[in-house]
């Protein structure tokens, strides 16, 4: 049975998510990430912004208008003698910057975006990664690497931490390692001091 598994997912890890392999399979997705960890499989980053590309595509669809919809201002003209004729976009015509939806691009600080919607909309491609696996991120939460490579889109390198902590990993980063250390050890004792308190309540 494992080896059908096995075969399976070797052969679809690279183009379907976690989620769909584990609904074929009829097992859980955390013995998807398992197997395919076992056997050394990693998402390519361009399969990883395919499948982004393609959930905004039906997520998006929800917030569409509906087929018959008419518009507010239907039938409504336009005055267009006041704007200079040579200034105006013709009908299919697109700024020289104009980049499509599903352009994806890496920022100055190493992070990978795609762009979800006209006209200048952009998401961050590991956050869509882990949204296609798990749902929305949660209010307060944000979606970090693990190993700190940026370029690592891997769902198993994702996962989610508080923002105030997140802040806090950032902050200590510009002290020497020795106060790293001891911010890092004066934190964890608050956190039992306060859980303690939590159980004598």
């Amino acid at each position: 049975m494992e080896n059908s598994e096995n075969n399976y997912i070797r052969q679809h890890y690279a183009t379907q998510t976690a989620k769909q392999i584990a609904a074929h399979l009829n097992i859980p997705i955390s013995r998807v990430y398992r197997l395919a960890a076992s056997m050394g499989l990693k998402k390519p980053i361009e399969a990883i912004r395919q499948m982004a590309k393609d959930t905004y595509h039906l997520s998006g669809q929800k917030t569409q208008f509906s087929k018959g919809h008419t518009p507010w201002n239907k039938g409504k003209k336009v005055d267009g003698s006041k704007i200079p004729a040579h200034t105006k976009f013709q009908k299919g015509q697109f700024p020289k910057n104009y980049l499509p939806v599903g352009w994806s691009r890496i920022d100055s600080e190493g992070y990978h975006w795609i762009k979800v919607a006209d006209p200048r909309t952009w998401k961050m491609i590991h956050v869509m990664t882990w949204e296609i696996e798990n749902g929305p991120v949660p209010d307060g939460k944000i979606v970090i690497f693990k190993d700190g490579n940026r370029s690592n889109l891997d769902i198993e390198n994702l996962t989610l931490v508080d923002r105030k902590e997140h802040m806090l990993r950032n902050s200590i980063q510009r002290y020497p390692m020795e106060v790293q250390q001891s911010l890092k050890a004066i934190s964890k004792l608050k956190k039992l001091i306060k859980n303690h308190g939590k159980e004598q309540n």
